[in-house]
């Protein structure tokens, strides 16, 4: 079974036994949450920076494939001899947990911060560490992890990170030591992730009723992996481990686990075909990219050059797509593309009696300037009015003083929202400035699941994808629908 699925409903069975109990994750650090390659091909490379060699200049983190504390056999499949093995492991050693070299060179494994960030966003629920590092390297530990999680929102607090101490007799012991004390401060610990086995192994050994979820980080370790269970000394008879290497949010996170989190809108809704899936999820709100028809002059939606010959028949008007939102009560993102069209959108909207609560207008901002929020404000003054705010993203990384001046100005005007694009750079950091400074964010350009459950972790206001995502219970189809199936599939929508 996926190590991640085995997780998530293991935790659901918990949770389901003990609705208001306060419950723990444990988690090593390095190998587990740490990508400790990045640090032994950095210290190598660094080798040669120093002594003027050349026997690392190529080396990756990808090419290292032993443990950080034994890379003896790494050196030896370099060619190197024997006495410039020796000079290097001695050189390693001394360097290895240098804290500039720990610092920089430390990365974590994909995924598992966001991983950890879904758990201490659940109720009653901590992420406790429990590491062999040495308790003197405390302060270092802290600042690290909270340097590489603060753009995923995770924080790792000193009470909850337990440190093998100086009278540790081993790691192995100080690991069922580090379980009891987190036990003693009133958690019931529901899984413990770890790469080492015979850390597992204890750990089962101290669970007799096998209540703990065993977890191995199937990276890099020291334990053999051929150790069988019976012949390990900390091995009950039945002690079993769930393996992975793979921190997959799309097994952890499920569907209806977001329903409370954050906003959906269904993007690019621009033919029948996608407003009948759109229609079919329960997806609430609904964006619609409004052009204005070249031939006939007539506000319609859809990115015109998306639409293909065959499509064309299957285009909608505005106005038709209104009448469609409406009669659902589904509300309406309007993505305005040129200056001039504000009006005889608002008169669609007013025919169609769409309240404040479900409009949502959006524009660059040289489309939606200041006037033209003014007039959405006067006659929808609770509707969202917005604006696309790819600009702002670079300027909250580099100039975040003059990010925050410009989104005053725009706030002024009457501006609530700002949508910004998951590909931009810097997104996280993106996210979390534009709604410090009073904006409710929208993140848009999101086209896969692993992405979308990215960004429903940074919780903003709404997130806009076009749901193609075939784990899910529903999902869109952006490619080419035959009309006669787009017919069919909107009359069964609005018929039921």
């Amino acid at each position: 079974m996926n190590w991640m699925r085995a997780l998530s409903d293991h935790y659901r069975a918990v949770r389901a036994r003990d609705p208001e109990g306060k419950l723990a994750l444990v988690f090593d650090i390095d190998g587990t949450i740490l990508d400790t390659r990045f640090l032994v091909a950095h210290v190598l490379r660094a080798y040669d920076r120093e002594h003027g060699t050349r026997w690392f200049r190529e080396f990756k983190a990808t090419d290292v494939d032993a443990h950080e504390a034994h890379i003896d056999a790494l050196l030896r499949d370099q060619g190197l001899s024997v006495a410039e093995r020796q000079k290097i492991a001695s050189w390693y050693d001394a360097h290895r947990l240098n804290y500039a070299a720990v610092r920089e060179a430390h990365r974590p494994f994909r995924g598992v911060l966001e991983v950890i960030r879904w758990f201490q966003l659940q109720p009653n629920t901590v992420v406790a560490l429990v590491t062999g590092r040495s308790e003197s390297r405390r302060e270092e530990t802290l600042d690290l992890l909270n340097a590489l999680g603060e753009q995923h929102r995770v924080h790792f607090s000193r009470e909850l990170l337990f440190m093998r101490g100086h009278d540790a007799a081993s790691v192995v012991e100080m690991k069922v030591t580090g379980l009891r004390q987190v036990q003693a401060a009133g958690h019931c610990v529901v899984a413990v992730v770890d790469n080492e086995l015979q850390n597992l192994w204890a750990i089962a050994s101290a669970d007799p009723e096998q209540q703990i979820l065993l977890l191995h980080a199937d990276t890099l370790f020291e334990t053999p992996r051929a150790l069988p269970e019976r012949n390990s000394p900390h091995a009950p008879e039945r002690a079993s481990v769930v393996r992975g290497n793979d921190y997959d949010l799309t097994e952890l996170i499920r569907e209806a686990d977001l329903a409370d989190r954050v906003q959906f809108c269904w993007a690019d809704i621009e033919s029948r075909a996608t407003l009948a899936y759109f229609l079919a999820s329960d997806v609430h709100w609904g964006a619609l990219c409004v052009r204005r028809e070249p031939e006939h002059g007539t506000l319609a939606v859809g990115r015109s050059e998306r639409l293909l010959d065959e499509q064309r028949t299957d285009a909608l008007s505005l106005d038709e797509a209104l009448t469609m939102f409406r009669r659902r009560g589904r509300a309406a993102k309007m993505i305005l593309t040129e200056r001039g069209m504000l009006g005889e959108v608002l008169g669609l909207v007013r025919k169609h009696g769409f309240g404040d609560r479900d409009l949502w207008f959006s524009a660059a901002i040289d489309i939606m300037g200041e006037s033209e929020v003014a007039a959405v404000a006067k006659v929808h003054p609770a509707a969202r009015r917005g604006v696309q705010g790819n600009f702002l993203a670079p300027l909250c990384l580099g100039l975040p003083d003059e990010a925050e001046r410009l989104v005053r100005r725009i706030r002024e005007w009457g501006v609530n929202h700002v949508t910004v694009s998951w590909t931009s750079h810097g997104p996280h950091e993106a996210i979390a400035r534009l709604a410090s400074f009073g904006l409710e964010v929208d993140v848009d350009d999101v086209e896969d699941l692993e992405a979308l459950l990215q960004v429903v972790l940074l919780m903003p206001k709404a997130v806009t994808s076009n749901f193609n995502f075939p784990k899910w219970s529903y999902f869109g189809q952006t490619g080419r629908v035959p009309s006669s199936i787009a017919t069919s599939a909107i009359t069964s929508a609005l018929s039921t």
